[in-house]
């Protein structure tokens, strides 16, 4: 009699799952917090992000760079006006091109696929890049615009799909006096020798754009000094109260009191007003 034996067999099914490649959605923000800087030119903060999405080869192709046929730069950028594009975190005041060396974005070309142009930027930065100054436009624009890109300053490729457009934000006005308080002295003076007697002095003022702008008296203008006298008080040739126009940066403000005789005592005479400023 033979005896069968039955002999089990474990198989083991190794499967390998290879690892997904990042599918990656570029995000580019201007926040709405606008400063001037010099010539004419508005900055505001903003970011460049990358997201994983799950939407693979989100950006199909590779890497072009335009002027220069091998290598060029890659990051987020910003255009307020056609053909104006800066870089993320580029002040094009501050002098140099920051086309050519910009601190937000690495170095590619065009052997790469823009997913591995973003992982190569998220290499360095991270998901996400935050700047206080990172998108300029010019002040006279009606709309900021934010994209990735490849870039020298011989050309620029957008990455397709990236570009969104927002209105420009206002810059607040604000025009500072500097030089602290003014003293409209008038010396000793005779009776009879009152009238139309005239003190100036000058302040700096800085406005932030050129405006229409008032200096109101506190106390009226006139203002009266007791004594039997009063005081005009102008703002650059113009009676207080009334609008004068001042340009955008650094200009000065010349601040005169004259008298009129009311029927001038003997005595001392003085006021202390605040001239109070408001924008048209």
């Amino acid at each position: 009699m033979r005896k069968v034996v039955s002999w089990v067999v474990g198989v083991a099914l190794i499967v390998g799952v290879a690892p997904l490649s990042i599918a990656w959605n570029l995000v580019n923000k201007a926040n709405h917090d606008p400063h001037v800087i010099n010539w004419d030119f508005i900055s505001v903060s903003g970011s460049g992000s990358a997201f994983n999405n799950g939407v693979a080869n989100q950006y199909p192709g590779k890497v072009e760079c335009r002027g220069t046929g091998w290598e060029c730069n890659f990051g987020p950028m910003s255009v307020s006006f056609p053909g104006s594009y800066f870089p993320m975190g580029c002040e094009p005041v501050n002098g140099g091109n920051c086309l050519d060396t910009p601190n937000t974005a690495v170095k590619v070309n065009i052997s790469m696929t823009w997913d591995q142009a973003i992982s190569l930027w998220v290499s360095r930065y991270g998901t996400t890049l935050h700047r206080h100054n990172a998108y300029t436009f010019y002040s006279i624009t009606t709309s900021l615009c934010t994209m990735w890109g490849s870039y020298t300053r011989g050309g620029i490729k957008i990455v397709p799909n990236t570009q969104t457009c927002g209105g420009v934000p206002t810059v607040p006005n604000q025009c500072t006096v500097s030089g602290g308080t003014v003293d409209l002295n008038h010396g000793i003076l005779n009776i009879g020798d009152i009238r139309n007697k005239k003190v100036e002095v000058s302040r700096q003022v800085s406005c932030t754009r050129s405006t229409s702008i008032k200096y109101n008296v506190s106390l009226g203008n006139p203002v009266d000094l007791g004594n039997g006298m009063s005081s005009l008080i102008t703002v650059n040739g113009v009676a207080a109260g009334q609008a004068i126009n001042l340009p955008g940066g650094s200009s000065t403000l010349r601040i005169a009191s004259t008298l009129t005789d009311n029927g001038a005592k003997p005595g001392a005479f003085s006021k202390t007003v605040v001239l109070i400023q408001s924008f048209m």
